[in-house]
């Protein structure tokens, strides 16, 4: 028989598609007379996102008492765009804010919707105080005609309370979630959001296990989330489309959920999974005016960092500006020539340094590998030795250098324990006679992605240890110090 594989035929595949459509694996569409195949489960997520947002749009508007004029959004005021965004979240019931980092998209949803939570609780004692005013009807004779009393006190006979039901309910309440809702797709983002907005924040997936978890009890008290009317979802370009489904699903089954509120940046990378929700979100909600982008960023360092990234990330020439703190440093040997000419005013040469550079060992685990370029080590160590103060280097605790090849990192590592702490990073093991690496206490070093760190015991602690026969700690991996 031949090896080779055969190609199926226009009838094979033809049959091969209609058996994944009628068992449901694959969905057609026919769209501009151009046929279309999805994956079945993506539909109908994507589907259930149409309906879940469908159902929010038609609830009756809820006009919250926010004044946008107010001073406590002081801030918010002075840039329009915010404002904007801020008056979408008021108005809307579906807002969708996107925006770099730094452009304040947190601290407005934060700010309004601490503003829309007092309301909405305003509201509720309101609608409360109203309906136990309606609930006690005295008559002419001054007797209460509620019996609401008789059959509470009647169920309290035939239930009494236990002695610990009262502390139990203090704290159920407590547990409780309010009307507003923050969360993320991980739980970086979430202690993010939570750390800038002063609430509790959750994972999309806290929130979706919690409710599968209720529906599997006798559901006897409210479910956690039971409470929420506003749910703000922080990071959305990270939010895989099965996930953000059941977030509003399970919301809409469990809660009064009445506004939604997603914040990220649509221009990001989507989440690794199928789909990319902010971006087609963001194209459909931006026709019916349901969009916000904040463009200005109100940082410290202003933009120049955030432009600077992206034209790494894209292989291309950063902006050098040394007033902003991007100055490009080359060997004395450098050919400026080959630079582009907007980029020669801004270059730093350094001569040699006239101290004798220390010899590095090879790195293990580099095998063939070739080594780091003669006059890129020389670059580093008259950085490191001749220019710190210039380049604001002295304080080794609060500089930072990042490289991008394994072989640098081991050799700027080597040249800053040498330079700040004065010790070689290997020494010889006298029981081995083996080289091994040797990081002391106070080390700042450039450590490659993953990488572990032993936790160092001084000598006269483990000398104290060993006084007192007891056994020293084994080295725990801690997380990596860049330097």
């Amino acid at each position: 028989p031949s090896s080779e594989i055969r190609k199926p035929n226009l009838d094979q595949r033809t049959s091969a598609i209609e058996f994944l459509i009628e068992h449901e694996i694959v969905k057609r569409e026919v769209k501009n007379a151009t046929e279309r195949f999805h994956l079945m489960r993506y539909w109908k997520a994507e589907d259930s996102i149409c309906e879940s947002l469908e159902e929010i749009l038609e609830k009756d508007d809820i006009d919250h008492n926010v004044d946008l004029n107010h001073e406590r959004f002081e801030r918010i005021q002075k840039d329009s765009q915010q404002m904007l965004a801020a008056k979408s979240i008021c108005k809307n019931k579906v807002t969708l804010v996107s925006g770099r980092g730094g452009t304040g998209k947190t601290e407005v949803v934060a700010e309004v919707l601490k503003a829309v939570e007092e309301d909405l609780k305003e509201a509720e004692k309101k609608s409360r105080d109203e309906k136990l005013k309606g609930d006690s009807i005295v008559s002419e004779n001054r007797v209460n005609s509620d019996d609401g009393f008789m059959s509470k006190d009647e169920d309290i006979q035939k239930h009494p309370p236990g002695p610990g039901d009262e502390a139990e309910q203090k704290v159920k309440i407590k547990d409780m979630n309010g009307p507003i809702l923050y969360c993320a797709p991980t739980g970086k983002a979430a202690s993010v959001i939570k750390k800038r907005v002063g609430s509790k924040a959750y994972t999309i997936h806290q929130v979706i296990s919690s409710y599968k978890m209720y529906k599997k009890t006798e559901m006897l008290t409210p479910w956690k989330f039971s409470a929420v009317k506003v749910v703000a979802v922080d990071e959305c370009s990270m939010v895989a489309i099965e996930t953000i489904q059941w977030l509003f699903r399970y919301l809409l089954e469990g809660s009064d959920l009445s506004k939604v509120v997603l914040l990220g940046d649509h221009q990001q990378l989507p989440s690794v999974e199928p789909g990319n929700f902010m971006e087609d979100l963001f194209i459909a909600l931006k026709i019916r005016g349901m969009t916000v982008t904040l463009m200005t960023n109100h940082r410290s360092e202003g933009n120049i960092i955030f432009d600077n990234a992206t034209k790494i990330a894209k292989q291309q020439m950063p902006v050098f500006d040394a007033e902003k703190g991007f100055i490009l440093i080359t060997p004395n040997s450098e050919n400026l020539s080959l630079l582009p000419g907007n980029v020669r005013p801004q270059v730093k040469q350094l001569k040699p340094s006239t101290s004798q550079i220390i010899c590095t060992p090879r790195v293990r685990g580099h095998g063939n590998s070739k080594e780091m370029d003669e006059n890129k080590k020389m670059l580093y160590w008259s950085l490191l030795k001749d220019h710190k103060k210039e380049f604001s280097l002295e304080d080794d605790e609060k500089s930072h250098i990042i490289t991008f090849m394994n072989i640098e990192c081991s050799e700027v590592s080597f040249y800053g324990c040498w330079i700040y702490n004065n010790h070689l990073t290997t020494e010889q093991d006298s029981k081995t006679n083996k080289t091994k690496k040797s990081f002391h206490i106070g080390d700042k070093i450039i450590c490659t992605k993953n990488s572990d760190i032993d936790v160092i015991v001084p000598d006269e602690v483990a000398q104290l240890h060993s006084s007192s026969r007891q056994t020293v700690p084994s080295p725990l991996p801690l997380p990596p110090v860049v330097w």
